[in-house]
């Protein structure tokens, strides 16, 4: 049991090893904690984050990618590199990010207009999907690789796309 946060935690990713938890909090934190020792990493930022995604291979990257968003309309990649940590704007402008997933070389998210799919290792957008005009602007949606890491499953208000 860890205390990471002074706000309501808002979602939670593992690596694919299930060595590392990583949570957002509505205070603004992604903390990334390891499960099996007291290593702890901390990013803070100016809005209340809603949604996060762990780099599946965290466990055996130097890298130590992080990839959030929220209500900052900004979808962040924090990683480790030669000079500390560095933050890299994915995508922003097009509203709060409400839900973000990474399986293998792809980091989906979704904002108000709809869920977008990226490549990191390309570093190019793969595909978008508008939102569905029966999702309820209040509705917020789900996303979710299946266990193979290749099929993207989305729910929207009354919509289920895969």
């Amino acid at each position: 049991r860890w205390q990471q946060h002074s706000g309501a935690v808002s979602d939670l990713s593992f690596d694919k090893r299930g060595e590392y938890i990583a949570s957002t909090s509505e205070d603004g934190t992604c903390v990334v904690q390891s499960l099996l020792s007291d290593e702890r990493e901390s990013h803070w930022h100016d809005r209340p984050l809603r949604a996060v995604a762990l780099d599946p291979t965290y466990a055996k990257r130097r890298s130590r990618r992080v990839c959030c968003g929220g209500l900052g309309a900004q979808l962040v990649i924090s990683s480790k590199g030669w000079l500390g940590q560095r933050d890299h704007t994915l995508h922003a402008g097009e509203g709060a990010i409400t839900a973000c997933r990474w399986a293998g070389d792809a980091i989906a998210w979704c904002n108000d207009r709809g869920m977008k799919v990226y490549d990191v290792e390309a570093q190019h957008r793969v595909t978008f999907v508008p939102r569905p005009a029966t999702a309820a602007r209040a509705s917020d949606p789900t996303l979710s690789f299946h266990a193979n890491g290749e099929v993207l499953m989305l729910a929207w208000g009354p919509v289920v796309k895969v």
